[in-house]
């Protein structure tokens, strides 16, 4: 019989199997929320509201992120084409400031030029030619795979790719919350506080792109609410992970309780990848405390550059 903790790491591999690289969401949600409240400050914006709309916005391009269903999969990878620029039509369907705030924040994570491009295709700093979080998870990833070699488990170099990717972004957050303990109320604020027309916003913008996917209109405006109603709390639940002392280990377990949920795996078993979660996790936040700040407001530069030379003004 397969053990508890052997099934919970094969879980692991499947997991990894099952994400796309639009699951790999490049920077995590603190992250993306002190990159947009750094580019308002940088802009001179005083308008606490837009402010946390904005951050909302950041977050929201991964809006199907957990959505592990092909439709849900499929519109996270429309999302982060970077070849396409769906990532504005929130921006360009805004009829309000509360809107505009948010297509601002929402166009900033873009996987093109924007947040995203950084980690996932050209990083400002490592000179070379491949995203920040890229060239940092395959520097993890060997230490990945010999934290599970013990258990007799061995990754497709793919599959161990995505996961070191996954935990890169996730120490991050860690290390950047540790120097700014107040990103998680600003992530939990701006989910709390976002605009009230965020939802009607995301349906006009994407109703048209995204119906041949879902459904009917009824359908599609429904799938795009929905997604929006869980994407908040989902966030909502991260932020207040990041509050508590215990928050790596929630973190972990959180992981652990992925792999049960989606990939109907026994009660349980789950529990078993905590412990090379967690220090998979710690590995990631020493090789990135020295240097992820310089990639961080580098970052941030070039987007502030590229957001005014694609036309949009906070």
């Amino acid at each position: 019989m397969t053990s508890p903790k052997r099934s919970g790491l094969v879980a692991l591999a499947l997991v990894g199997a099952l994400l796309t690289p639009a699951s790999a969401s490049a920077w995590n949600a603190a992250t993306h929320a002190w990159l947009a409240r750094e580019q308002h400050r940088g802009c001179g914006q005083a308008d606490e509201g837009a402010l946390l709309t904005r951050v909302y916005g950041a977050n929201a391009l991964d809006l199907f992120n957990n959505d592990f269903t092909e439709i849900g999969q499929t519109l996270q990878q429309r999302l982060h084409d970077p070849s396409s620029d769906l990532f504005l039509s929130p921006w360009w369907a805004a009829e309000t400031d509360g809107e505009a705030a948010f297509g601002f924040g929402f166009a900033s994570h873009n996987n093109a030029w924007g947040q995203d491009s950084t980690a996932h295709l050209d990083g400002r700093t490592n000179r070379g030619h491949e995203g920040w979080i890229v060239w940092k998870a395959r520097l993890l990833a060997p230490g990945v795979a010999a934290r599970l070699a013990p258990y007799g488990i061995v990754l497709p170099e793919p599959t161990l790719q995505l996961v070191s990717h996954i935990l890169v972004e996730q120490a991050v957050d860690f290390l950047l919350v540790a120097r700014d303990p107040s990103l998680p109320g600003l992530l939990m604020d701006s989910v709390m506080m976002r605009d009230g027309d965020v939802p009607d916003l995301l349906v006009r913008a994407f109703a048209a792109d995204f119906g041949p996917i879902i459904g009917t209109p009824q359908e599609t405006a429904h799938y795009i609410t929905w997604g929006e109603f869980s994407f908040r709390w989902i966030t909502a639940g991260y932020a207040n992970a990041l509050w508590q002392a215990d928050a790596r280990l929630q973190v972990a377990e959180a992981i652990g309780r992925q792999a049960e949920d989606f990939l109907g795996l026994p009660p349980g078993t789950g529990a078993a990848l905590v412990p090379v979660i967690d220090a998979a996790i710690g590995d990631g936040m020493a090789l990135c405390a020295d240097d992820f700040m310089r990639e961080l407001r580098a970052t941030r530069g070039w987007v502030n550059g590229r957001l005014m030379r694609h036309g949009l003004r906070p």
